[in-house]
């Protein structure tokens, strides 16, 4: 099985999914020669799979160290806790890989009216994505939102084992 499930992505919630990779797979693939990246990648592998609770621990595992924050921002918006998300974002700060998610959103925001707001300055804005996720109403709106979820943590995956 593929890592990344890109026709069953992640819901904006922590409703479980089938067709998921095990949590054994995930933990004893070898993703990256930095321990601590390897760490918080495998981390967005759980989350993505619908591990939440291991993927929190992860990001509680060295809280101050800003990788394992980002992780920290997007396993609460997961939760759904974004205050707690808002919280994470605030002490994440500019994380190097804004820029890197900004051009993979990029394709997914082109024409949308969204676009503005994440992508401001062309750096990846997470506080206005929790703040659409908070307005979204319309299946529509959810369905955009549930890409965008899943191309910033496959991102952001791609850009801890690059």
């Amino acid at each position: 099985m593929p890592l990344w499930n890109r026709e069953n992505p992640p819901h904006l919630d922590r409703s479980g999914r089938t067709n998921t990779l095990k949590k054994g797979e995930i933990l004893s693939t070898n993703i990256s020669q930095d321990d601590a990246k390897q760490a918080v990648a495998k981390g967005i592998l759980l989350l993505w799979n619908d591990y939440w609770e291991e993927a929190h621990e992860i990001a509680q595992s060295d809280e101050g160290e800003r990788d394992h924050d980002f992780l920290h921002v997007i396993v609460h918006r997961r939760e759904p806790d974004l205050n707690n998300s808002a919280y994470w974002i605030r002490i994440t700060g500019k994380h190097p890989s804004f820029g890197f998610i900004a051009e993979r959103m990029e394709p997914l925001l082109a024409g949308n009216s969204l676009r503005e707001k994440m992508l401001a300055n062309g750096v990846w804005n997470p506080l206005a994505f929790n703040n659409a996720i908070k307005r979204a109403r319309k299946d529509a709106d959810i369905a955009v939102l549930r890409a965008l979820q899943a191309e910033e943590m496959i991102a952001f995956h791609d850009w801890l084992t690059r």
